[in-house]
């Protein structure tokens, strides 16, 4: 199974990366969207997951972006919600 993970928090990125292996997923990283869906229709990952700080583009455009294009339509999203996250 493959993962594409994507923040622009390091830290984060590591810690849900690393926490994806262990289920057993090959995880790819991504710190902005542009290289997120770039990853995605390169890897055509089972599961994507985005950081709701994640601005310009911020997570919901890169989920559009993914849902628009037929390579990465079905793919499962989750979005990652932290308080200290400003939404925009």
């Amino acid at each position: 199974m493959t993962a594409v993970v994507c923040s622009p928090d390091s830290n984060l990125l590591g810690c849900v990366a690393s926490s994806l292996k262990s289920e057993g997923f090959h995880v790819w990283r991504a710190e902005d969207g542009d290289r997120c869906v770039q990853l995605c229709q390169r890897h055509h990952p089972e599961l994507v997951v985005l950081d709701e700080a994640m601005k310009d583009p911020c997570a919901a455009s890169v989920m559009t972006a993914l849902r628009d294009h037929a390579d990465t339509r079905e793919v499962r999203i989750v979005f990652l919600d932290r308080p200290d996250s400003e939404l925009g």
